[in-house]
C-alpha cells in the first residue's frame, strides 16, 4: 500500500507539499534530473508522472508536452487541475503503447513488486518510448533508514514508521530494493538500461555517499537488446 493513500497522511502531505517540494535536495538534486531528461523530450510527447501527488513536476518539464498526472490518493490528485488519474504504479489505466514518456520519482521505494510495476511501465509506453525513474540509491539503505522518527515495523526488508517532514509527522514506507531487484525488474520487462546515475551527496559519519540513483529505460521491439549489465 502507498502510504499516501491513507487520508490522514495525504492531508499532512499537503500542508507541506510546495515547502518539501522547495527543499535543498529535492531543488537543488531531483528538480534538475527532471529538467534534463524534459529537455530531451519533442512538442506534443504525452508524458505519464506515475505517482506524481499534486503534479508539481509539471513544472519542471517544457510547456510544449501533453502531462498526465497519475496518482494512488484522491486527495493528492484532487489538488492537480489537468489531466489527472486515480491510481498506481501496478495497475495503470492507460492501454497498451499509449504514452510515449513515463516518469515516476521517488515511488519505487514504496512499491513492493518492483517487476510488476516495470512490466507495466513497458506495456503503456509506445516502442522507442522513454522512462526515467528517481528512486533512492540501493547502497544508501542506512540512510534512509535513519530519517524514520520512529520504527513500527522493521522485517529487514520493509521499514514501516513516521519520518518528521517540514515539522509534520508523517507516516511512510521504505522498501530495501537491492541493485539486484532492479536488474531483475528491468531485464524480465524487457526494458534497456540507457543510463544509471546516483547523485545527492549526504554526509554521515565521516562518510559521504548518494542518496538518489536515476534510472532511464527505453522500450524496444527486440529483446536481445537487452544489455546484461549491472545497474
Amino acid at each position: 500500500m502507498n502510504p499516501f493513500e491513507n487520508r490522514q497522511t495525504a492531508a499532512a502531505w499537503l500542508e507541506i507539499a510546495e515547502t518539501f517540494e522547495e527543499d535543498t535536495f529535492r531543488k537543488k538534486f531531483i528538480h534538475p534530473a527532471i529538467q534534463r531528461w524534459g529537455a530531451k523530450t519533442r512538442p506534443g510527447d504525452r508524458i505519464l508522472d506515475v505517482g506524481g501527488g499534486t503534479g508539481f513536476t509539471q513544472r519542471l518539464l517544457p510547456p510544449y508536452v501533453d502531462y498526465h498526472l497519475l496518482e494512488p490518493s484522491e486527495i493528492l490528485a484532487g489538488q492537480f487541475p489537468g489531466t489527472v488519474t486515480v491510481g498506481d504504479a501496478l495497475r495503470i489505466p492507460y492501454g497498451a503503447r499509449s504514452v510515449d514518456l513515463i516518469l515516476s520519482v521517488m515511488v519505487a521505494f514504496h512499491v513492493e513488486n518492483l517487476e510488476e510495476m516495470m512490466t507495466e511501465t513497458e506495456r503503456v509506453l509506445r516502442p522507442g518510448g522513454t522512462a526515467l525513474i528517481i528512486t533512492a540509491n540501493p547502497d544508501a539503505d542506512a540512510i534512509w533508514r535513519s530519517f524514520f522518527r520512529t520504527v513500527e515495523s522493521d522485517d529487514g526488508r520493509t521499514l514501516w514508521g513516521v519520518m518528521d517532514i517540514a515539522g509534520h509527522e508523517i507516516r511512510n514506507n521504505f522498501i530495501n530494493h537491492s541493485r539486484t531487484d532492479y536488474l531483475m525488474a528491468i531485464v524480465n520487462a524487457r526494458l534497456l538500461v540507457l543510463e544509471r546515475k546516483v547523485f545527492g551527496n549526504y554526509k554521515s559519519n565521516g562518510q559521504t555517499t548518494p542518496l538518489f540513483c536515476s534510472l532511464e529505460l527505453k522500450k524496444v521491439e527486440d529483446p536481445n537488446s537487452q544489455p546484461a549489465q549491472l545497474i
